[in-house]
């Protein structure tokens, strides 16, 4: 119960999101080859004795090179028939895919709510999930009934607002409209710095303040919608 009552800490949930922001940017911008999860949620995350996360469960992934295809499980024949038909593989059809998931994740890291739970929850309010958030931003009593008790009133209300922008930016219905990955952890590790948290970045993430820009405008245009 301990170790459960101290991830419910606010600042250990913005460390938890930062790292698996990070984990899913690495591996979509490997210089090698590119990792793609298909199926990242909180079942998927591993934290280590520091609440660093690690992303794990990855049997539906598949695994691009520069040219295109490298790896996809063969049993999921409706997915081989999609990157198999000619068409090539983009990062609009299978990179923001990890992008959706991750927005749907803040959420749960937000309200600590399952998905099942905020999905019956935004059914209540007719309209997108988009519409939904929306509404969570415009309106400060539903926000406080929706998001954990536990960080009403503790001074994180910016930063929490800041994370539901970027959920609403991943969450938005047309791939080419969420933010890249890469773009989207250089916006999320800005907020490192309220908590004091080391920036341990590799050398492939130290590299696009044209990224951050780029994303920080989708989730700025998130909210007009």
């Amino acid at each position: 119960m301990k170790d459960k009552d101290k991830i419910l800490d606010w600042p250990l949930r913005i460390k938890i999101a930062i790292g698996i922001a990070r984990g899913i940017a690495c591996l979509l911008h490997n210089y090698h080859f590119s990792v793609v999860h298909l199926s990242l949620s909180l079942n998927a995350i591993i934290l280590d004795q520091n609440f660093d996360a690690k992303i794990s469960n990855f049997g539906e992934a598949i695994i691009l090179k520069p040219g295109g295809l490298m790896f996809v499980n063969s049993s999921d024949n409706d997915l081989s028939n999609r990157v198999l038909d000619g068409s090539g593989v983009t990062e609009l059809d299978f990179f923001r895919k990890d992008v959706y998931d991750f927005g749907i994740l803040l959420f749960e890291l937000i309200t600590g709510k399952t998905p099942i739970q905020i999905y019956n929850y935004s059914n209540h309010l007719d309209g997108s999930y988009i519409d939904w958030i929306t509404c969570l931003l415009t309106c400060s009593s539903l926000m406080c009934n929706f998001i954990d008790k536990s960080l009403i009133v503790l001074g994180f209300d910016n930063d929490v607002f800041q994370l539901l922008r970027i959920a609403g930016a991943c969450i938005k219905p047309l791939p080419c409209q969420r933010p890249t990955t890469l773009g989207l952890y250089h916006v999320i590790s800005i907020l490192r710095k309220n908590y004091g948290l080391i920036n341990n970045d590799p050398e492939i993430l130290r590299q696009s303040e044209i990224a951050t820009a780029s994303a920080s405008k989708e989730i700025v245009e998130a909210e007009s919608i």
